[in-house]
């Protein structure tokens, strides 16, 4: 969706919420930027998945190369430091669990230790 586009609907809906709902809320505004979680980041938008995938990347000090995604795994191509291919893939748990790690680091939140 376009960020007009949106601005639009966000202005429509707004206008459906009874007054009431706003009190004390100065403005409402959609901002070009996009914005983290506070306290929990998504792995299912591309910008975590990336970032995740980055870390991992970095960790080998590689230069990333090419991203796959299916349904269940995500799978990466890499240069590694010596200039080395390499590839990896991991599921959507293994995903998930380095990536709360990673959020965990990244904000001070400790992460769900259930997964």
């Amino acid at each position: 969706m376009r960020l007009d586009a949106f601005r639009g609907l966000v202005r429509s809906l707004a206008g459906d919420v009874p007054e009431e709902y706003f009190e004390g809320v100065l403005e409402v505004e959609v901002s070009p930027r996009t914005m983290p979680h506070p306290t929990r980041a998504d792995i299912y938008t591309l910008g975590e998945r990336l970032r995740t995938i980055g870390k991992v990347i970095d960790a080998r000090k590689g230069r990333i190369v090419r991203v796959f995604k299916d349904l269940h795994q995500i799978v990466f191509e890499y240069w590694d430091a010596d200039g080395q291919s390499r590839k990896e893939e991991l599921d959507n748990t293994e995903l998930y669990q380095l990536q709360q790690r990673y959020a965990a680091e990244r904000t001070g939140v400790e992460a769900d230790e259930s997964t």
